[in-house]
């Protein structure tokens, strides 16, 4: 069983479960069949190719409850599965992050850039990132992006920032997620 085979109905199921696995670090496939109200057997399907795929795995077996029965087995997100970016591009450089997915820091960094030109900024940030991934042997597989200004976070477009001299639309995260080859996601820097 992949990733591939389970069907795209079942990919709303998909999110759920990962993001219980996320929110509650060391849970068994049980309690997430109870906590989502979903079967017992879509539950195993689904966390067999999560496993599969390397983006959750099993760490410890729990005690039994009063009936006896099998011990539950908990899941946590893999550490080493892949990191995420974060950028914020600010009139005078930028700061940038890597987390891994249970959300830890892996890496930080500030540089000072003399340009106004926020692509430029994103350009020398995402390297950066990309290099320090690499490093880890870690997939970077997407970026967050802050920046000053009043953004459209759904369609990625700055629709005007003061401070790098946008007047006009700027479709942000379609270049921005071009260039890298990865998504990359914008917010105003104040969210």
């Amino acid at each position: 069983l992949t990733m591939k085979s389970i069907n795209s109905q079942s990919d709303i199921n998909v999110s759920r479960i990962l993001r219980l696995i996320w929110q509650k670090n060391g849970i068994s496939r049980i309690e997430i069949a109870a906590q989502l109200g979903l079967d017992k057997s879509t539950v195993t399907k689904i966390v067999s190719a999560l496993l599969e795929v390397g983006i959750v795995h099993e760490f410890a077996h729990g005690i039994t409850g009063p009936q006896g029965g099998r011990k539950p087995i908990y899941l946590e997100i893999s550490e080493s599965f892949a990191v995420v970016g974060g950028i914020e591009i600010q009139k005078e450089g930028f700061f940038c992050c890597l987390l891994n997915l249970p959300g830890k820091c892996l890496f930080e960094y500030r540089e000072k850039m003399d340009t106004l030109d926020c692509m430029k900024i994103f350009t020398r940030a995402y390297e950066i990132l990309k290099v320090e991934s690499q490093k880890r042997k870690i997939n970077l597989i997407g970026v967050g992006v802050g920046i000053s200004g009043i953004v459209n976070s759904d369609s990625g477009v700055i629709m005007q920032s003061i401070p790098f001299q946008i007047t006009s639309l700027f479709p942000f995260t379609q270049i921005a997620s071009v260039q890298a080859g990865v998504p990359v996601f914008i917010e105003n820097d104040a969210r």
